[in-house]
């Protein structure tokens, strides 16, 4: 595995309890690197707040996410990955919450949470952090220093320049002199909050079809070119096609000989090449769309993009009418 971590920032909107996260998957940024990033995070953070203004708009936001690729210490750029907008272009299955804080890891974390309060007549910017271990054990700065020792060949003592071990001590002592250490309560509510840039459920039907009335299997055969078999779909299916909904999803229908068995449930399946199996996100968002179980639910774009497609095709097939 090759060097993994992340960052995470917490910030305020507007000063109505309403919070947006910022995710960044990184390569190289471990040790005294980590330890860099979160001193001028830090610094950073508590400067810019201005009450009369708010903390950050959309701008201030990507400069906030890209400011955090910087070592200015190494005078150095890593480049992160958006982990929320990777999301969104992706076919999870997952939440995006749990996708967002389950990314491989073996260089440890570090979460800051910037806290509004009231501090005598105006509003002051609190920072709140902690570094994790690979199991989200809680880490202040100099823990976090001694547990990426133990993947190394010595103490980081030992193998950094005297330089380096100076700037190093001194953005520990920064970090913890200028934020407070979450507790894990703290760290826990972090990765439950509901952000309000966390990808909301958006409510796309799935259409419903049955056959037209009379439809027989050579009106099916004038539009597509049926193969026999089809058991995959169901047990009494003899008659089938597919269509590409994309790249690895396609929309499978089969046909028993006695078409009035036919509905648009059992002999039809949306299935995922790349596993041989259903396309679950496609059918666990039926299931929540059926029960009225989606208030908290959050979906990838992939997914609505599968679900436009097949509203799409299946209503291009003219020996099927929608019932709803």
């Amino acid at each position: 595995m090759g060097q993994r971590s992340q960052i995470y920032l917490k910030y305020p909107i507007g000063d109505k309890g309403k919070f947006g996260l910022i995710a960044n998957y990184y390569g190289w940024n471990y040790g005294e690197r980590m330890i860099s990033r979160a001193a001028y995070a830090i610094r950073y953070l508590t400067g810019m707040y201005l009450p009369e203004y708010g903390f950050m708009n959309e701008d201030q936001v990507e400069k906030m996410r890209r400011y955090l690729d910087v070592n200015f210490d190494m005078h150095d750029i890593v480049m992160s990955t958006d982990l929320i907008r990777e999301y969104e272009d992706s076919n999870s299955s997952s939440g995006c919450l749990d996708y967002v804080f389950n990314q491989a890891n073996n260089d440890g974390r570090l979460f800051l949470d910037c806290v509004l309060r009231k501090e005598h007549d105006r509003t002051v910017c609190e920072i709140r952090y902690c570094f994790t271990d690979c199991e989200y054990n809680i880490l202040d700065a100099e823990q976090y220093m001694e547990w990426e020792s133990e993947s190394l060949v010595d103490h980081w003592r030992k193998l950094l320049p005297h330089d380096a071990i100076v700037t190093c001590d001194q953005n520990m002592e920064y970090i913890m002199e200028n934020a407070v250490l979450m507790d894990e309560d703290e760290l826990y509510e972090m990765m439950h909050f509901p952000y309000e840039n966390i990808p909301k459920f958006r409510q796309v039907p799935i259409h419903r079809f049955t056959l037209k009335k009379g439809t027989t299997l050579d009106d099916i055969r004038k539009e597509k070119n049926l193969t026999e078999g089809g058991s995959w779909i169901h047990k009494d299916s003899k008659h089938c096609f597919y269509i590409v909904l994309d790249e690895s999803i396609e929309l499978n229908i089969g046909f028993p000989d006695d078409l009035s068995k036919w509905n648009d449930w059992d002999y039809i399946i949306v299935l995922d090449d790349d596993f041989g199996q259903p396309y679950t996100p496609f059918y666990s968002y039926l299931d929540d769309y059926n029960e009225n179980d989606m208030e908290t639910k959050s979906y990838p774009d992939f997914l609505y993009k599968i679900i436009n497609r097949y509203n799409e095709e299946m209503s291009k097939l003219g020996f099927l009418e929608e019932i709803c």
